[in-house]
């Protein structure tokens, strides 16, 4: 399998594409997607894996943003709102609706948060099947058992959606390929090619062989999220960054902590932001924070006292409170979002775009619920600056790979639903019903099928974004790695030191998501 991807790599030395994507995350395949589909012949470089950064660290909601709503920004809702509905129509194997109950303690609680629903609902349109609506101490105690009896008075239950985020980005590298794009991980853009002041390609390396090679494009796309100012550096050399960087992190639980096929919105926390709690697979994603760093890390490490912080609002809103044997994983993710003096939980989640004097078009910001009309408006901004022709988008209701109807999808055990129709292909594979761990959703048909069609090259890479094993138990996967490691080192026809580095590798990374080590 490596032997092939080398190959793949050496024959686009010297290639000529109409559209270079850098960045393999949200932002950077909806431009993709978009540019391939209407017709651009294009190629996406991506450093390490799809969705290796915060693409896959996210809360997993589709949702217009009931805090966005909060702070005014209408326009940013009201567009969420439209693309979070695309979603569950273009994607329902990898897209579902989900009720969030937000627990109202009194009589005015419950009037100001439904009066804010009903807004958001018009905003989307008033869609009947997802309208909101407010509940009493019945409906509460059904739905929410394990919360504590003075929040169960009374709520209001609106609709969002439920996504697997890196499931998501795989789907759109799939999607890109089925609609003539390449797809590249572990290609790493070292410099741009200029012609006088314009760039007019780039050399990369690939991170594997260190071969490195050249590509040509008449549009080049800068989608590398918290990497921006690295790649723009590439072009002006010394500048003033674009970007303000912010921590966000989750904890994950047991369902016994909040045993409910319902989400819950705790509308305000110490710190002022709204806290989440997300039924996942058989586990419940507890967050987010919102923290100002300054350091780019590829595995950002959680810090403490945000990890205290979400377990302490939790437990106010618990009966009984969390207890570290609750907690199978912790990660955390760095937002980028346009600089600013303002703290960061006021940032506008919208996206800058900007053009350089060298034709690099560069986006800083946004989110997954609205990675569909972000790829459309990028590669309108370079039609609309000459750089591309006119062409119409043709996203808004493109199928994404694998989809299968929403009555199918439903169908299909929750661990295994994102694969879509592909999964008639995975059960004809070697080893469909042997599993790993009683609590991992993996079986070693997913592991040579994450090697053999969506390129899959570490263990990282299985465990934690083609399968969700690593953000559901972290400690489970650290014990199954070496299994994994040898279907994948047979797959990639690799000898036994390349397997024991792995297994290493994975354990190092591992380790920063246990519960323990905070």
């Amino acid at each position: 399998m490596m032997q092939v991807r080398e190959k793949k790599i050496n024959s686009l030395d010297g290639a000529v594409f109409d559209v270079l994507v850098i960045g393999g995350g949200a932002t950077g395949l909806g431009i993709a997607v978009d540019s391939a589909t209407r017709g651009f012949s294009t190629i996406l470089l991506e450093q390490n894996d799809y969705a290796k950064g915060t693409s896959s660290r996210s809360t997993k909601i589709l949702h217009g943003g009931v805090r966005y709503l909060a702070q005014g920004n209408i326009k940013l809702v009201h567009e969420a709102l439209k693309e979070k509905l695309l979603n569950y129509k273009n994607a329902p194997h990898l897209a579902r609706s989900m009720n969030f109950i937000i627990p109202c303690d009194n009589l005015f609680m419950q009037g100001f948060y439904g009066a804010g629903m009903i807004a958001y609902d018009a905003l989307a349109g008033f869609p009947k099947k997802y309208l909101s609506k407010m509940v009493g101490r019945k409906t509460l105690n059904a739905e929410l058992k394990e919360i504590g009896e003075k929040h169960k008075n009374r709520g209001v239950v609106y609709n969002d959606g439920q996504f697997d985020d890196a499931r998501m980005a795989f789907g759109l590298v799939r999607t890109l390929e089925d609609n003539k794009g390449i797809a590249l991980n572990y290609i790493k853009v070292i410099e741009f090619i200029k012609e006088g002041e314009e760039i007019v390609g780039v050399k990369a390396l690939d991170k594997q062989s260190n071969k490195v090679i050249t590509i040509k494009a008449k549009c080049i796309f800068n989608a590398t999220g918290i990497y921006s100012d690295e790649v723009i550096s590439l072009d002006k050399g010394e500048h003033e960054g674009t970007v303000t960087l912010a921590q966000g992190i989750h904890i994950v639980v047991n369902k016994e902590v909040y045993n409910s096929d319902d989400a819950m919105l705790i509308p305000k926390t110490t710190d002022g932001r709204v806290l989440f709690f997300i039924p996942w697979y058989n586990k419940v994603i507890i967050g987010t924070t919102d923290t100002k760093v300054s350091k780019v890390l590829d595995d950002p490490i959680p810090l403490k006292e945000e990890i205290d912080l979400v377990i302490n609002n939790a437990n106010n809103y618990l009966s009984k409170p969390i207890n570290k044997e609750d907690i199978t994983s912790v990660y955390a993710g760095i937002r980028p979002l346009m600089k600013a003096t303002s703290s960061t939980a006021k940032i506008s989640r919208e996206e800058s775009i900007t053009i350089a004097n060298s034709g690099l078009i560069s986006v800083v910001g946004g989110k997954w619920t609205t990675y569909r009309h972000m790829g459309e408006k990028l590669v309108d901004f370079a039609i609309k600056k000459g750089k591309l022709p006119q062409v119409e988008s043709k996203t808004k209701h493109l199928k994404i790979h694998g989809y299968i109807s929403e009555e199918k999808a439903h169908e299909i055990p929750l661990g295994l639903r994102f694969y879509g129709e592909d999964l008639i292909k995975i059960k004809e594979m070697q080893g469909f019903n042997n599993t790993f761990h009683a609590d991992l959703p993996i079986n070693e048909a997913q592991v040579r099928y994450a090697v053999e069609f969506e390129q899959a090259i570490t263990l990282d890479d299985v465990l934690a974004r083609r399968t969700r094993c690593l953000f559901i138990n972290a400690g489970a996967c650290i014990e199954i790695a070496d299994s994994v490691a040898k279907i994948m080192q047979e797959v990639l026809g690799m000898d036994d030191s390349w397997r024991e580095k792995e297994v290493e590798n994975f354990k190092y990374i591992a380790k920063k998501y246990l519960i323990s080590n905070y």
